[in-house]
């Protein structure tokens, strides 16, 4: 017992120092297509998620803090989240929807 502890031990080691992930959703409520990114606009985490109420995709995320951005795949239309704070483990759920009546994105 005590020489597979010695033989595991790095291992072991290695892996608390791992900080993890965390994932990201992004839900589209909307009537077009999206890709989320993560951070910044070179950094795609996922998509397209196709229009249809509720179709969502999802990307892994060091912990951290952390920004999403959905856009459209012509670039016409993006919104952005608040600074959102990642813990290890953690699924942080992003919906978007739009309204023609606002013309603007909303996100929650």
């Amino acid at each position: 017992l005590f020489l597979a502890f010695a033989i595991f031990s790095p291992v072991l080691g290695q892996a608390q120092e791992d900080p993890g992930w965390a994932q990201a959703v992004l839900v589209n409520d909307t009537p077009f297509a999206l890709y989320l990114y993560v951070d910044n606009e070179n950094n795609l985490g996922c998509g397209p998620v196709l229009p249809g109420g509720g179709l969502f995709c999802t990307t892994h995320v060091r912990p951290g803090t952390h920004m999403l951005i959905a856009k459209t795949a012509d670039g016409s239309m993006s919104t952005s989240s608040d600074s959102i704070i990642f813990n290890r483990g953690v699924v942080i759920t992003w919906s978007v929807s739009y309204s023609e009546k606002e013309g603007e994105n909303r996100d929650n």
